[in-house]
């Protein structure tokens, strides 16, 4: 009867695993497959024929059934957040090394990885993301493993001997396995103890439908550092922030508890090798990680705890279904913008969007044409009609965001007087010169835009552009050390006000009058 033989392959301080012997007693499905076993990995193994857990098969030869290739699978660890960080590490260059145990190879009797055999690439979402190559498979004395192998495993161990110490503690949980396979109660690590090294290189990287898949660095800072370290994040190109309080209940995706005092800062990359990038220049006391995260349901988990919001006279309250709803006082100078943001940026809960809303309130928006670029939710928009103004016109380069600003301003029966574009209207981002277009129909007497730093700058030219004689510029997403590169983007325009939130600030810039 063939043994059915399942394979876990796990990197850094997870190992491969075989399971033969060591599985030995588990209960078998009639097809002789393992009931409880665990996820495949990288086959060697000509015997497999199935994995109970996911109910992909392989033939007689090792090899799955693939949509997109007939290579074996290689699977790090188990699907989950950890499986997309080595998997992205591996895409992005950054892990090009694996390490096991020996003695895994002796249990099982399997064949010994060489150099030019190829896998599949695959995440948690069962999607093939690329071809690699084992480059060499050696064996080397725990005592002996260098320096230079240890950095090439891509996940950031301080030293060889903080690699050593990690692994230890994850191999520690097959000792009793090992002992009774060997038949050595003795058994243990010893610095005598033979590890495999196997290199990787990614040959081609395959396209193909995935799930949601979001890469993102997570930090862990005392409260008092994260205006500080936000600020960082933006700088090396994050595109969202999400502030986590620790707590008893607070964990980084690692599993590491988020104690009181301090907070779990999660920040959003265009890229898993944006998010690498930053956390290699991060500074390591924050304990900047790069995980991936699958599936988006983490993206709504905020909308349990949203609370109203009161930014001087304006309310921001939440209208879906289930939000909570604790009364503010409000009284006939009071303005209450009722909001759903989905999943675009604006709540009124995040300084920059309250420095915003606050300083429309110091304007006079009166029969005011106004432009809000990157509307996200469409908070902004929406606030400026209510304070006065005749129209508000909002881009994003989310169609998303486009939609969801339309639904708010219905929300907030100023339907008419809101509409959405992808594009600044009339701007022409390769040309340095003035606008040529119809300036009365392309210039705005307030322009909003509540980004970041470095996209503010880039947008200067087709900003300045859009303002009409005399009109007011007000400009948001930027932390303090980043207003006079953000203002000197803008020589044209003068600096009549700024807001402060913390580190976060609200720069106020106007034209020249005609």
């Amino acid at each position: 009867m063939a043994v059915c033989r399942t394979r876990v392959h796990k990197s850094g301080h997870w190992t491969l695993r075989h399971q033969s012997r060591i599985a030995k007693g588990r209960s078998r499905s009639p097809d002789n497959s393992i009931v409880d076993g665990f996820v495949h990995g990288p086959t060697f193994s000509p015997w497999l024929l199935t994995d109970g857990r996911t109910g992909l098969r392989f033939d007689k030869t090792g090899r799955v059934n693939a949509e997109q290739t007939d290579l074996p699978r290689w699977e790090y660890a188990t699907p989950g957040p950890l499986r997309e960080r080595l998997t992205g590490l591996t895409l992005v260059g950054r892990k090009t090394t694996t390490f096991s145990l020996a003695v895994f190879e002796a249990i099982d009797d399997d064949p010994i990885p060489t150099s030019g055999q190829r896998w599949t690439l695959v995440g948690s979402d069962d999607a093939e993301l690329a071809i690699v190559e084992v480059v060499a498979h050696e064996r080397i004395r725990l005592a002996d493993v260098p320096c230079d192998l240890v950095e090439r495993e891509g996940e950031s161990f301080v030293s060889v001997q903080d690699w050593r110490t990690q692994h230890e503690q994850f191999w520690a949980q097959f000792l009793p396995e090992i002992r009774t396979s060997l038949s050595d109660p003795q058994w243990s690590l010893t610095d005598d103890t033979v590890v495999t090294c196997t290199s990787l290189r990614v040959v081609e990287h395959l396209r193909g439908h995935r799930s949601a898949r979001f890469a993102v660095v997570e930090c862990v800072v005392a409260s008092s550092d994260v205006e500080w370290v936000s600020g960082e994040l933006i700088e090396h190109d994050a595109t969202g922030i999400e502030e986590v309080d620790g707590g008893p209940t607070t964990y980084t995706t690692n599993g590491d508890h988020v104690e009181d005092g301090f907070v779990l800062l999660r920040a959003g990359f265009a890229s898993d090798g944006a998010a690498v990038a930053a956390e290699g220049a991060l500074d390591r006391t924050w304990r900047p990680r790069f995980e991936v995260l699958l599936g988006d349901a983490w993206l709504d988990a905020w909308r349990e705890h949203f609370e109203p919001q009161r930014i001087g006279q304006v309310i921001v309250v939440a209208d879906w279904e289930g939000a909570r709803s604790a009364p503010l006082a409000t009284d006939d100078s009071t303005t209450v913008i009722r909001l759903d943001p989905a999943r675009s940026f604006g709540t009124g809960a995040h300084p920059s969007t309250r420095l915003m809303i606050e300083a429309l309130q110091r304007i006079d928006l009166t029969n005011a044409r106004v432009l809000d670029v990157g509307c996200g939710s469409g908070v902004l928009s929406v606030c400026a009609v209510c304070l006065g103004a005749a129209s508000a016109h909002g881009t994003d380069i989310d169609d998303a965001a486009l939609d969801v600003t339309l639904e708010n301003a219905e929300r907030n029966a100023v339907a008419g007087r809101c509409t959405t574009s992808r594009d600044i209207p009339g701007s022409n981002a390769d040309s340095a010169g003035p606008n040529t277009d119809d300036l009365d129909m392309h210039t705005y007497d307030v322009v909003l835009a509540n980004i970041l730093a470095p996209v503010l700058i880039d947008l200067a030219p087709q900003l300045a552009r859009a303002l009409a004689p005399g009109a007011k510029l007000l400009l948001a997403g930027i932390i303090e050390e980043q207003v006079e590169r953000v203002v000197a983007a803008f020589p044209s325009l003068t600096r009549t006000d700024e807001l402060s939130d913390g580190a976060w600030r609200c720069v106020q810039l106007e034209a020249r009058p005609a």
